[in-house]
């Protein structure tokens, strides 16, 4: 009887975590907000800001000089059901889209609209799995636990604790902890991830948190949260980054200035999960919604600002330095020839586009050209593997054009 009470118990209050946390986006403050009182994250806040602006004024040069850093990171994968434990070639789409995101070299980059393509920022971060576990031994940087737990919190500890059935954090000192499982009870209503700003209160949760299903571009990922954005949006607060969009206090909604940064410009709405197809205004200004740090669906998330870079470098050495000396992972270079063929070709119903031995890339704008060079088909997120319809062309010879950014690769089709 006692081990059924504690059962049920353990049970309500995953039930109850999981609850709370429909309809959220992103649970970053919501852990914040069960540490302490709105007065005190307030005063944490501002003192944070104020020790961060500190540093990037006595260090300008450094930030706008400085070599690329590669980060180790350490993925717990937590799964009940066997969908959620995903495969190690999710994993590594998402650390090439971290990088990518970071690196401004993603292929949404040249859509930022031109007020802002000057802001964009190569951050001058990498991430790579770790090679070195806290230990000593060899590792792949993955750990996966099976727990008796169906769902899970971000404000919980069944996650982040081995004896509750979740995964204890490696050193957070050393590594980047990431832990990847089924957030909330329903997949249309759950958190999509959450990340630790420095002043969170347990050490122990250090890291971000992300939903399965929307953690990288392969494997069970749904839209429009499928391009591993989540991942790059908590790792934003891991670094002290901040929404850009304001809390809409009313009556003066635009009021409050959300991150303190001077080129992200200070805007009333989230943009939650859609892309806005023309320019958008608020708060007097025009609106950065491709800033990752907005809630806009993954399609059109395309930039960090140099401003936000420098909050990210401040952090670093500040409050984060010891993961710019650790070396428990080697980054290894990679090659990228943007290789692609389609297949079958000849082909009836459908094609699909298979990429080269090192290429990286896994999704981008797809363009099929008539032998005129009159645009009849586009698809601006064309992922490899997945079918592409072309039932409704005529026989004939096409052109197959799949790019991101200044990348190009061109196929020649042949429908019958």
């Amino acid at each position: 009887m006692r081990l059924l009470r504690n059962t049920f118990l353990l049970f309500f209050a995953i039930t109850s975590c999981g609850l709370r946390a429909q309809s959220e986006q992103c649970g970053a403050h919501q852990i914040l907000a069960s540490q302490y009182s709105p007065e005190e994250i307030k005063t944490l806040h501002q003192k944070n800001t104020e020790n961060l602006k500190n540093w990037q004024l006595e260090n300008q040069n450094f930030i706008k000089n400085r070599s690329v850093v590669t980060l180790p990171v350490v993925v717990h994968v937590v799964w009940h059901e066997e969908e959620e434990n995903i495969s190690d070639d999710q994993i590594y789409s998402q650390i090439d889209i971290l990088n990518k995101d970071f690196r401004a070299m993603n292929c949404q980059v040249p859509t930022v609209e031109d007020p802002f393509k000057s802001l964009v920022a190569d951050m001058e971060v990498e991430f790579c799995l770790a090679q070195i576990a806290p230990d000593g031994s060899p590792t792949t940087g993955i750990t996966r636990t099976r727990s008796p737990i169906p769902f899970f919190d971000c404000n919980s500890d069944f996650l982040y604790k081995e004896d509750l059935g979740g995964a204890d954090a490696w050193d957070t000192d050393r590594y980047i902890n990431i832990w990847v499982a089924k957030l909330g009870p329903v997949v249309g209503g759950s958190t999509l991830g959450c990340g630790t700003f420095t002043y969170s209160r347990d050490s122990a949760r250090q890291g971000i948190t992300i939903n399965y299903w929307a953690f990288g571009n392969v494997g069970p990922v749904i839209k429009p949260n499928h391009l591993g954005r989540t991942a790059t949006h908590e790792m934003g607060h891991f670094f002290n980054l901040q929404h850009v969009f304001s809390n809409g206090n009313e009556p003066e909604p635009c009021a409050d200035d959300p991150d303190g940064i001077p080129d992200t410009p200070t805007q009333n709405r989230t943009y939650a999960q859609r892309c806005p197809n023309e320019t958008q205004f608020s708060c007097g200004t025009q609106d950065m919604y491709m800033n990752y740090m907005n809630y806009t669906a993954d399609g059109c998330m395309a930039m960090f600002t140099k401003g936000q870079k420098a909050v990210v470098w401040a952090t670093l050495n500040v409050l984060r330095p010891e993961l710019l000396q650790s070396n428990v992972c080697i980054a290894t270079p990679q090659t990228d020839d943007f290789e692609y063929t389609i297949a079958p070709n000849p082909a009836s119903d459908f094609f699909t586009l298979k990429k080269g031995a090192t290429t990286t890339h896994r999704s981008g704008t797809l363009r099929i050209l008539d032998t005129s060079g009159k645009v009849v088909f586009e698809l601006w997120d064309a992922r490899v593997n997945s079918p592409i319809s072309i039932q409704d062309l005529q026989s004939g010879f096409y052109f197959v054009e799949f790019s991101c950014g200044n990348l190009r690769s061109i196929s020649k089709l042949v429908k019958i």
